[in-house]
């Protein structure tokens, strides 16, 4: 019993305000807790603006304002979870959703963040609740009352939202549907069921998501799919990355947020962007010079890789080689042991070489095939052989394509020039007017250039 009688003390604060505006003879209430500290509550000045009334609560000289709706036939409030500077906020979730001029305890958990109080509600016996959906014949004219009073609000808020939504700061408060349609009483699950389904169909046209593009209603949203949020690690990157394909995305700070709050809608009809989506848009894009912020690419293929989706990497051109272009991961190896001399000569000669050299930073542990520099003199070999033929002469190349096979012909692992092949090279390169200096680029074991 005491501590029935502390709890009821501790919860006064956040419940007593809305009693007060309810109720409106009550207009002063002095509250002395177990310490014997005295708190004086007081009813100030109700005002209507347009469709609000702001009312006044004054609690030890502090003004708290609590704005609500009102119909007068049936009669109905509708307490509004919005602050005296129209900025939506979640009400205490140990706050009672329905009030009849007091809490009817036991409808804290009723699914929805505002507060709906009717004179005309029939309470069930024990006040904690009202009488909506069961077998029992006695009650269902009152059950058929209570009904008609709760979608009479709903409509109220509908109007509101409809008309103001897109005018109150952080709406997504605004926006909770999560009725409980899993009890152990199949009737009420239904009532509740066909609430939440007449709820998410109007609350889908409502503007309530802030996005970079504005407010947009959810129905013209897409919301980051709860695939791509398992890591908190890389949540930021990926956020980024898909801003970057999406404008109509909920902004940073509250698109996790939205992401539950429409799972708790549970409706087939929202967009969801997925991981299929982003490597789509991202292999679309074919290149690493589309991305400001590389690093960020590189957290989402880290994110990949550590949630088993590497598979991804065969599926699609999103891996980039070192010219930034993006390939798949069968078509990429790296580089084993190849001078930066050998891969200018490669671009030009044989560009297909360069092209499946996979960009260093983008490697992540990856089970790419070595490419060494004696596949690398096969290859270039067999190029020149297939382009330079018998008949072939100098002015039937491209002076690059000339210029870059002397180059390659003045590979050598030692700076010795005056062998034969130094010496005739250093002729041809004189003819030609291109540099006679030997590029000398040492054997190493087991992969010297033959």
């Amino acid at each position: 019993q005491q501590q029935y009688v502390i709890d009821s003390i501790s919860s006064l604060p956040y419940i007593l305000p809305y009693v007060m505006v309810l109720n409106r003879k009550l207009h002063e209430v002095k509250v002395i807790d177990i310490d014997n500290q005295a708190k004086v509550y007081t009813k100030g000045e109700t005002i209507q603006n347009g469709i609000f009334f702001k009312s006044e609560i004054i609690i030890d000289g502090v003004s708290k304002f609590i704005l609500s709706i009102e119909n007068e036939d049936p009669q109905i409030t509708v307490i509004l979870p919005i602050t005296a500077e129209y900025e939506a906020l979640l009400l205490n979730e140990q706050l009672s959703k329905l009030f009849l001029f007091y809490p009817l305890i036991g409808t804290e958990t009723w699914g929805m963040n505002y507060i709906i109080h009717s004179k005309h509600f029939f309470p069930t016996e024990q006040r904690d609740g009202i009488y909506l959906n069961s077998w029992t014949e006695q009650v269902k004219e009152n059950e058929e009352e209570n009904r008609k009073l709760i979608l009479k609000a709903s409509e109220m808020i509908f109007s509101f939202l409809r008309d103001y939504a897109s005018e109150i700061k952080n709406p997504i408060n605004l926006a909770q549907i999560n009725f409980n349609v899993n009890s152990d009483k199949p009737l009420l699950n239904d009532y509740f069921k066909s609430l939440k389904s007449i709820w998410i169909e109007q609350f889908k046209t409502f503007t309530l998501v802030e996005t970079n593009a504005g407010n947009l209603q959810p129905s013209e949203s897409n919301f980051v799919d709860k695939e791509l949020l398992v890591s908190e690690l890389h949540n930021d990157a990926i956020y980024n990355l898909v801003s970057k394909y999406w404008k109509n995305i909920p902004v940073r700070k509250i698109s996790n947020e939205w992401t539950k709050k429409i799972d708790e809608w549970n409706i087939e009809s929202i967009n969801y962007l997925k991981i299929k989506d982003l490597v789509e848009n991202i292999q679309e894009d074919s290149s690493l010079k589309a991305f400001e912020k590389p690093e960020e690419l590189k957290q989402f293929y880290d994110f990949l890789l550590e949630n088993g989706h590497e598979g991804l990497f065969n599926q699609y051109a999103l891996l980039p080689n070192i010219k930034g272009d993006f390939k798949q991961f069968a078509a990429l190896n790296k580089i084993a042991n190849l001078p930066q001399t050998l891969i200018e000569i490669a671009d030009v000669l044989m560009p297909e070489i360069t092209a499946r050299h996979i960009d260093n930073d983008f490697k992540f542990g990856l089970e790419l095939s070595d490419y060494s520099r004696k596949q690398y003199s096969i290859d270039i070999n067999g190029q020149i052989i297939k382009l330079v033929t018998d008949n072939t002469t100098s002015s039937d190349l491209p002076y690059e394509f000339l210029e870059k096979l002397v180059n390659y012909c003045n590979i050598s692992s030692s700076s010795d020039s005056n062998n034969a092949p130094g010496k005739i090279m250093k002729l041809i390169s004189n003819y030609y007017k291109i540099s006679d200096n030997i590029i000398i680029i040492p054997n190493i074991k087991d992969d010297e250039i033959n």
